[in-house]
């Protein structure tokens, strides 16, 4: 039987870390010593695979989040500790590492943003036994019992912005394209039902291998013939880039409009200014939208970004170098030219840089 106390001790985590837990954790920003009475957390986010693009990002968000709450008292005056594991390893050895954060590390809850494979394997390891937030968009239909979902849904993702990018460009011939795993599939099966309703066809669909760096040559060149009014996107992180930067070389851009379920200010970045024109996307977070709140997380982000990276220390091939006002100290060398080769003549060590950023 679930006591009201384990209820209302499972509400609180909750509350203080759905909302604003979604990812890694910044230089230094997160201690692993157990320290007594913590909370402890483990966290499986996109550390390595095709989705790594979000991973520095992630890294960041999280731990801006646990500072906040650790700096606020944390939860029922316990600090949250991280515990670490990889939401881009395969989904058995994310299985794995769920069980060891269970058993070893006495994980109290575990926080994941990475992509549906891997949030199977983990329910399945974790069997309800401590809470398991899921906060990346996703295809529905998760269920399990202690399992938290925040994340953007296809009634919530899809629906409104194929029916409103109907209207702005009277769209009315669809063709999908995806990964080949259980998101793009469930997703675009979604999809089709709303394309229906609106009076819509698709014209063409298919998936690519998750994982290897596809070129989308052949998969433009089908599109081109298929000859539809919008492409409906739902590709990873490189995948997502390539194909975008592929499409618009074909020259599609100019006459096909596109919909990416996973395009944020990082993988548009990937794609590039140049190929973006008539790209849409469509989440429950941009940095470009205005409100007060924004504003005044990306103020605390940036700040934290700052804090965390000054006497961060790092080793290169050549010496170690040490940020300092967003600038890194470093060892420099004096070279003579020897024919074709260079000579060191001289070592500079740990130069500074001398600037000073006054924001």
């Amino acid at each position: 039987m679930t006591t009201n106390y384990e209820r209302m001790t499972r509400r609180s985590m909750l509350m203080g870390l759905a909302g604003g837990v979604s990812a890694l954790a910044l230089p230094g920003a997160i201690r692993t010593a157990h320290a007594a009475g913590a909370v402890r957390m483990g966290t499986f986010f996109s550390l390595s695979g095709p989705a790594s693009l979000f991973g520095p990002t992630q890294t960041a968000c999280n731990a801006l989040a646990v500072a906040e709450i650790n700096a606020a008292g944390g939860i029922f005056g316990r600090q949250v500790e991280v515990v670490a594991g990889d939401g881009g390893a395969p989904p058995a050895e994310a299985a794995k590492t769920a069980v060891r954060m269970l058993l070893q590390d006495k994980v109290d809850v575990i926080v994941g943003s990475h992509d549906s494979a891997v949030r199977q394997a983990l329910v399945g390891a974790l069997k309800g036994k401590v809470p398991y937030v899921y906060t990346p968009l996703y295809e529905g239909g998760e269920c399990a019992y202690n399992t938290y979902v925040p994340a953007d849904t296809p009634p919530q993702q899809i629906r409104p912005s194929l029916d409103a990018l109907a209207e702005m460009t009277g769209a009315r011939k669809f063709y999908l394209i995806g990964n080949d795993y259980v998101w793009p599939q469930k997703s675009n099966e979604a999809a089709r039902g709303y394309i229906a309703e609106l009076g819509g066809e698709v014209v063409g669909e298919e998936y690519a291998p998750l994982g290897p760096g596809n070129k989308f040559d052949d998969a433009v060149t089908r599109i081109k013939a298929a000859a539809p009014d919008l492409v409906l996107v739902t590709l990873v992180g490189g995948d997502n880039v390539n194909f975008n930067r592929t499409f618009a070389g074909f020259g599609l851009d100019k006459s096909i409009g596109r919909l990416s379920l996973l395009l944020e200010e990082l993988t548009l970045q990937g794609i590039g200014a140049e190929n973006s024109v008539g790209l849409y996307s469509c989440m429950s977070y941009f940095t470009a939208v205005e409100s007060p709140e924004n504003e005044a997380f990306k103020t605390r982000y940036s700040a934290a970004v700052m804090a965390a990276s000054e006497g961060l220390q790092y080793r290169t091939a050549t010496g170690t170098g040490v940020m300092t006002n967003r600038h890194v100290n470093k060892d420099m060398y004096l070279a003579q030219c020897r024919g074709a080769e260079f000579e060191i003549v001289r070592t500079f060590e740990q130069v500074e840089h001398g600037e000073i950023c006054a924001g």
